[in-house]
């Protein structure tokens, strides 16, 4: 092998390296928009606790298709705090061009019905926790999102 193809050769698994390293940094592999982690699909159980409140819950599963996102509002219900819901994608009628089962984002709502500070909103799904929220937004909804729409990428 001479010099000029040693450097070619360099040059490509370089690039190569370079290029796979920001695919996984932007979350792009093979496994897809969520980057395999496993545990992005499914049902979902929301988590409200550190306190007493009632409120509402509301849960947006969104889907990538190749029309670009769709989203489903799958639930809305009045809940009280501390307790736990679990949202099923799969008993609610998808009108999105995808499998109910194979979200790509999912963001859970809760609404108190009076201020309450001290509350905890944590998301699970396959076994293990996917996202919280203890911050309330400036309305003082608690809003815990997982997963991310693909891009295309």
């Amino acid at each position: 092998m001479t010099r000029s193809e040693s450097l070619r050769l360099l040059h490509v698994v370089s690039l190569s390296l370079l290029v796979t390293t920001g695919l996984l940094a932007v979350g792009c592999d093979s496994g897809g928009s969520n980057g395999g982690g496993g545990n992005l699909s499914g049902a979902v159980t929301a988590t409200v606790d550190g306190g007493e409140a009632a409120g509402a819950l509301a849960v947006n599963f969104t889907y990538t298709t190749g029309d670009g996102a769709c989203s489903e509002v799958a639930f809305t219900e009045d809940f009280d705090v501390p307790g736990d819901r679990e949202f099923d994608p799969e008993v609610i009628s998808v009108r999105c061009d995808a499998d109910a089962n194979e979200w790509d984002e999912v963001e859970v709502t809760f609404n108190p019905n009076d201020s309450a500070g001290g509350l905890t909103l944590t998301l699970t799904s396959g076994g293990g926790e996917i996202a919280s929220a203890s911050s309330p937004t400036d309305n003082g909804n608690l809003v815990a999102t997982a997963g991310s729409v693909n891009d295309g990428s």
